[in-house]
């Protein structure tokens, strides 16, 4: 399905529908039109409603690439601070190249809430978020080459107090 296409007439629509593809969004000029496909009937109108963004997941370069070409924002599910902080940069350079501006991104990272912090990382699976980290090539590796800590992994897991994960958040 195409979530949003470009043409220069109606007549591109129609074709696109015609295909069997199911477009929800279609720009001409500066008009927005909006399509709705209910079996074989076919109905478009003018939008009188922004689009609904689409926002893309991903924290490899490629999936960088992807949110710029075909999202409105960026929301990597579990991803490193310094891998974060990396590829907000790469956004950055590939936004500019592509002549876009830089768009939303936020991340969301394992959060434990709990008395304390110890008590909070009980209940997270450490071992594991390393061994998940070290399977991602892409991303940026600590120092010595292999994340083996909890500070390695930092920013993929928010874990302690309320006042500690805000902390955490503004890190």
């Amino acid at each position: 399905m195409r979530i949003f296409c470009v043409g220069s007439a109606l007549t591109d629509l129609q074709t696109s529908l015609e295909s069997g593809e199911k477009v929800i969004r279609w720009q001409i000029g500066n008009s927005d039109w909006c399509c709705r496909i209910l079996g074989s009937t076919l109905g478009w109108k003018k939008c009188l409603v922004s689009p609904i963004p689409i926002w893309c997941g991903g924290s490899t370069p490629a999936a960088c690439r992807r949110v710029v070409a075909f999202g409105d924002g960026w929301l990597p599910a579990r991803i490193t601070l310094a891998t974060f902080t990396k590829r907000m940069a790469y956004l950055r350079e590939v936004s500019k190249e592509a002549g876009h501006p830089l768009m939303t991104a936020g991340v969301m990272p394992l959060t434990s809430i709990a008395e304390d912090r110890e008590t909070a990382l009980g209940h997270v699976n450490v071992k594991s978020l390393i061994s998940e980290a070290n399977k991602n090539s892409t991303w940026v590796k600590p120092a010595g080459g292999i994340f083996s800590t909890l500070d390695d992994i930092r920013g993929l897991v928010l874990a302690g107090t309320p006042e500690d994960i805000i902390r955490g958040t503004r890190a």
